[in-house]
């Protein structure tokens, strides 16, 4: 889309105790689910996403959880700025 851009969310899960978290973590803005998508073997999961239009948004990570590490959420604003065409 014209004046709109790209990111790349990325969430890492970690625990306390020994061991990796394993599972989903779902990516929302609002009440749009943006993807659902599972842990690497590090415990993170990565979003590019295009098509941000300009302004803020607010995207929340969900940590679905798995047999050792509790759910967890994690939110964060970004600020698309309109990109000026000469």
């Amino acid at each position: 889309a014209s004046g709109s851009s790209s990111v790349t969310l990325t969430a890492t899960v970690t625990g306390l105790g020994p061991g990796t978290p394993t599972g989903m973590v779902t990516f929302e803005t609002g009440t749009t689910v943006l993807a659902q998508l599972p842990l690497d073997r590090n415990g993170v999961a990565v979003l590019p996403v295009s098509g941000v239009s300009p302004g803020s948004h607010t995207v929340t990570a969900t940590y679905a959880s798995d047999s050792l590490f509790a759910s967890s959420r994690g939110s964060v604003t970004i600020v698309a700025a309109p990109h000026i065409l000469r």
